[in-house]
């Protein structure tokens, strides 16, 4: 079997306030869980969720429920280029008819849980947001926990539920499938995957919705077969607590919202006793992660072994799971609060701001190319974090000092230059064009606006 060659470093953390290191948070991006990273998620969740109405807050990724099984390392890993549908896809065709019909039975089995986790979250939301408006207070703090637990733990619920599915799937594995899995998995973490073509019969029966979930669980299937612990209690900073509708921003702006750069704008807006209160949220969010990595690190710990023996309910899992369930309430409540406290003191024209900061990101259907610049802008102005766009047309691939994915340096040997066409057809869908970029803003499919961006970049 081959063996994975996974770039997945382990920092310590550098705590502050008087936390122990002994619990590190995962990252093969070199970020420790210090104080920038925690002000990065607070200030840029301020603006999404004081500018969002109900159904942006209230929009949840794909996979955020019950994610346990290492799919988020493993997306990481792949430098993003990871989709989780081509993943699940190819890891349906190494399976036997039997093994997927197992898998198949888990859409049912997991679906009246996710209906009432998602029904939970729904409820904590509005508690969120009547706070927001207003209408609760900090003495309100108990029973939002009770209403958010009881989201929380019925998310863990679900995880046991898969995982107890997986480990009968992994149970009937031969050692072929075992290698096949391991080399899809190093293929996509190193950039190198490709669309597949899968023909499977029982797929095409089922409705669109349940096809793309079979896809998630396959993802998940083969994150958790072929990962090992420190892949499934990798958590980025941002995941727990993820009520404030910054992962909808994300998606309305193409991916181009990098929530360094977002957060560095809101910041810059905020007075010195805001930016004070500000950090004091960061200190105290970073206390309440610690605690919620340790119980979910032990609740992966006992749940891991799952893979290996035959599956029982066992209450010290139970346990954990309210335990996590009571942490990542509160870090909800006390961001919620700190964010409320902050916005209560702003002006008319931070408020204005704000608004316009959204604006300024979100995807407009029809956009100017100065408009669309913008929102390149968001990345490609900082060199450490998208190569500079200034003089690109008629410029050689891959040149600047930047970072590039193996990808687009395989694609800079055909001697290429950023041609105005070249960048039509790049710009028209960048991951479909150059497999494995980077890149992860999905493409511009309004024609009159794509000219008009290039048009724009021809002028710098």
């Amino acid at each position: 079997m081959r063996t994975l060659s996974l770039c997945s470093l382990t920092l310590s953390i550098s705590m502050f306030c008087g936390v122990p290191a002994a619990q590190t948070l995962k990252s093969v991006s070199n970020a420790d869980n210090d104080l920038q990273k925690h002000k990065q998620v607070i200030a840029s969740r301020l603006l999404s969720w004081s500018t969002g109405n109900k159904e942006q807050i209230d929009y949840v990724s794909v996979g955020r429920y019950a994610n346990y099984f290492g799919f988020v390392k493993m997306r990481v890993s792949s430098a993003h280029s990871l989709k989780r549908s081509e993943a699940g896809r190819e890891t349906l065709s190494v399976l036997t008819e039997s093994q997927r019909s197992s898998l198949f039975k888990q859409l049912n089995a997991q679906s009246p849980l996710i209906k009432e986790t998602h029904s939970k979250r729904l409820q904590a939301n509005d508690f969120l947001n009547e706070l927001l408006n207003g209408q609760r207070g900090n003495q309100d703090r108990q029973i939002f926990i009770e209403l958010a637990k009881l989201y929380a733990i019925n998310e863990a619920k679900l995880g046991m539920v898969l995982a107890k599915g997986f480990s009968e799937i992994i149970g009937t594995l031969t050692p072929q499938q075992m290698a096949l899995l391991v080399e899809i998995r190093q293929k996509h973490t190193s950039g190198q995957a490709g669309k597949v073509s899968v023909n499977i019969d029982e797929l095409k029966k089922l409705p669109r919705g349940q096809k793309q979930e079979a896809f998630n669980l396959a993802a998940r299937l083969l994150s958790w077969t072929t990962g090992n612990l420190e892949d499934f209690a990798y958590e980025t900073i941002g995941k727990p607590s993820q009520h404030f509708g910054f992962v909808s921003m994300r998606i309305e702006s193409n991916h181009g919202v990098k929530r360094g750069v977002l957060a560095n704008e809101v910041v810059s807006y905020l007075t010195e006793d805001q930016h004070a209160q500000l950090v004091k949220a960061a200190k105290t969010d970073a206390i309440n992660l610690h605690a919620y990595l340790i119980v979910r690190e032990k609740f992966l710990k006992s749940l891991s072994s799952w893979r290996q023996s035959n599956v029982t309910d066992n209450a010290e899992l139970h346990a954990l799971a309210a335990e996590m369930a009571l942490l990542e309430s509160q870090m909800s409540w006390d961001q919620a609060i700190a964010m409320k406290q902050i916005l209560d003191t702003f002006s008319i024209s931070q408020t204005d701001q704000l608004i316009q900061l959204r604006n300024k990101y979100v995807t407009l259907q029809s956009a100017t190319g100065a408009e669309l610049y913008q929102q390149c802008s968001a990345c490609h102005r900082n060199s450490q974090v998208a190569p500079d766009l200034t003089s690109i047309v008629n410029r050689p691939v891959a040149i600047t000092n930047y970072n590039y994915s193996p990808a687009m340096i395989r694609f800079a040997k055909k001697n290429l230059v950023w041609s105005t066409e070249l960048l039509s057809l790049f710009l028209t869908n960048p991951q479909q064009y150059i497999p494995g970029t980077t890149m992860s803003f999905k493409g511009i499919d309004d024609h009159a606006s794509l000219q008009s961006l290039i048009e724009y970049l021809n002028k710098q």
